[in-house]
């Protein structure tokens, strides 16, 4: 049985004694695998590895798969019809399992894999199309890289409330950054990769504004060319990375990446799928139009790999679009400050326009931009944002049939009415307190 006390002989000994240690001190098991490998008398376990040598074990097999259509682009628009399609599979090695770099739902906010879901314990798989073969070749390299980056230095994708404030741009000319968040140190890291060589100038730069940057010896993920950076507030964290992607330089090296494509319908299964003994789920994919479901469509065709939006079967009067068209507008531009709210009301109801109308049904081409005008009106004060919103509401309840998508919009507008008020009660509540004592 493994202790912390244990120094381990073989390389199977390290990796349990590094279990045992990631059990106890609640670590990165990649911190783990370094920590015992010290005990058995080495540098790192990239170290040990080189002397009691890695078997095939020691490396844990991924597969990223991309569906692509290549449009023809004759007429120069990307929009042309598709003249080839596939599905790639691009194959590469971990030294950790894929599933202990992924917990939760941390793929969703990681730089480079935020467009994949985790489709089984070693497999992931785009949501989307790619329009590329060979660039989608490209982004799954960069993606497997992003991953053998998390692997050798432990880093993840920071959450919102661990990201550094102000906004941490530590390069004097920043390009392809990725940010990162340190468990070890509660330290954010910023990866940049410009197209340019590293100068004296940036790092002095970030010096003068309280960071540090160091060059790294290794190919980086976006792979632009030149050495890529390391930004942090803590010269000891930069240094303890730099170490290990100088491991990863070594181990990358090593490793000769694969992918192999068949037809778009074809479906890859994964070795881990194999042994789960459960079938794979077939792919997302849009409902056809002409489908009607409790009152409502698809609206527009949809894309592979993502579920239909919809809007209602029956569409709006055209009046009613060109009234509450342009009060969105305003909204939108009048409440700019917090547009995460409004925004997507204004985008769903300018996506619902535009696919009950044609071109051909407005007498203006100009009409089909109601509901993002170029200089639309502000409306001032939260009064009369609010009778804006309520008439928005009660144009779409006699506007649109009653089912799910309309429901779903009414329960958003009524969202940012419940906000505007309790923001407007917040700032009179200060208001309140500052009132000095007496006062009218």
């Amino acid at each position: 049985m493994a202790t912390e006390n244990t120094r381990p002989t073989t390389l199977a000994g390290v990796k349990r004694l590094a279990k045992f240690i990631k059990q106890e001190q609640d670590i990165p098991y990649h911190d783990a695998l370094d920590g015992a490998a010290r005990k058995a008398g080495f540098q790192n376990f990239r170290h040990a590895q080189s002397v009691l040598g890695a078997s095939a074990c020691d490396q844990h097999r991924v597969f990223l798969t991309f569906y692509w259509g290549e449009h023809d682009r004759s007429a120069g628009s990307i929009s042309g019809p598709v003249v080839r399609s596939g599905r790639t599979t691009f194959e590469s090695l971990l030294p950790v399992p894929l599933k202990d770099l992924l917990p939760g739902k941390s793929l969703e906010r990681t730089p480079y894999l935020n467009g994949f879901r985790l489709e089984a314990p070693d497999h992931l798989e785009l949501r989307g199309d790619f329009y590329d073969k060979n660039e989608g070749v490209r982004m799954a390299e960069m993606a497997a890289l992003a991953l053998n980056f998390m692997a050798a230095t432990g880093l993840r994708a920071p959450l919102e409330s661990e990201m550094y404030r102000p906004y941490l741009n530590l390069s004097k000319h920043p390009d392809h950054s990725s940010h990162w968040y340190d468990e070890e140190s509660k330290c954010e890291v910023v990866l940049d990769e410009p197209y340019r060589p590293m100068s004296q100038d940036e790092i002095d730069w970030a010096k003068d504004h309280g960071f540090y940057t160091v060059g790294v010896p290794w190919r980086g993920i976006y792979l632009a060319g030149y050495t890529p950076r390391l930004h942090a507030v803590s010269e000891a964290v930069l240094s303890r990375l730099v170490g290990k992607l100088v491991a990863l330089e070594a181990w990358l090296k090593d490793q000769k990446w694969t992918h192999n494509s068949d037809s778009y319908q074809s479906q890859f299964i994964s070795p881990a799928r194999v042994l789960s003994g459960k079938r794979k789920p077939p792919r997302i994919m849009p409902t056809p139009q002409g489908v009607e479901r409790a009152g409502a469509v698809p609206c527009g065709d949809g894309m592979p790999g993502h579920r239909s939006l919809w809007r209602p079967a029956r569409r709006m009067d055209l009046n009613k679009h060109l009234h509450i068209g342009p009060i969105m507008s305003s909204l939108w531009v009048s409440m700019s400050w917090n547009w995460t709210r409004i925004g997507p009301i204004r985008s769903t109801l300018d996506a619902w326009f535009r696919n009950e109308y044609e071109e051909t049904d407005l007498p203006k081409k100009e009409l089909r931009r109601i509901y993002d005008l170029p200089k639309p009106a502000l409306i001032s004060g939260t009064a009369n944002q609010l009778t804006a919103l309520a008439d928005v509401r009660q144009t779409i309840v006699e506007g649109y049939q009653n089912c799910k998508p309309k429901r779903e919009l009414l329960e958003e507008i009524d969202k940012v009415e419940r906000w505007i008020r309790r923001t407007q009660a917040k700032q009179n509540a200060k208001a309140t307190i500052r009132r000095p004592e007496g006062a009218a």
